[in-house]
């Protein structure tokens, strides 16, 4: 977080050569910034792990890490919703969850996320 904001410090004195005033903004700019990170972190290992559930032989350690990372999101929609055929399909449904919520920050917030 405390990157985040110092991003958005660091990006206003650059532009303003260098005098800045340190305001709430800043604070918020990095909140939002972190939310968006951590969907865009989260984005890739999910990726990764279903690119990784279909090609690896065994249970590598870097698999067995995305598994830690995702599991707690992907078991409550695999409760409700079983596999089918032997597919998972929590993962689809994370996917999914994770674009309607970036669009849907994009239409609250507006244009500034998809800068961030």
């Amino acid at each position: 977080y405390v990157l985040c904001v110092l991003k958005f410090v660091v990006l206003i004195l650059i532009a303003s050569n260098g005098s800045v005033s340190f305001s709430a903004d800043f604070l918020f700019l990095g909140l939002l910034s972190l939310i968006k990170a951590a969907g865009g972190l989260l984005f890739w290992v999910l990726l990764i792990r279903a690119i990784l559930s279909w090609v690896s032989q065994g249970r590598s350690p870097i698999e067995y890490v995305f598994h830690q990372l995702t599991e707690p999101m992907c078991a409550p929609i695999r409760r409700i919703l079983p596999a089918i055929g032997g597919l998972d399909l929590s993962v689809l449904v994370l996917f999914l969850g994770l674009q309607f919520a970036n669009f849907l920050m994009g239409d609250i917030i507006g244009p500034i996320w998809f800068q961030l």
